[in-house]
């Protein structure tokens, strides 16, 4: 093998490493998406919960 071959080799087997290191900062995007939206929600959840519960105290 001479170097162009070499070099031709590393150059198109990199393609797919690159491709996937791409779908998982895509994958890690969408879970962390995923996860400050559900935290935006369980906090929501918790203030209707103190909420309700402030109700029945005075109530």
């Amino acid at each position: 093998m001479n170097l162009w071959s070499i070099t031709h080799y590393f150059h198109t087997h990199r393609q797919p490493v690159d491709e996937y290191t791409h779908l998982e900062l895509d994958q890690h995007s969408r879970i962390s998406r995923i996860r400050r939206a559900t935290q935006a929600h369980d906090e929501e959840l918790l203030r209707q919960a103190v909420i309700i519960d402030q109700g029945r105290r005075i109530a």
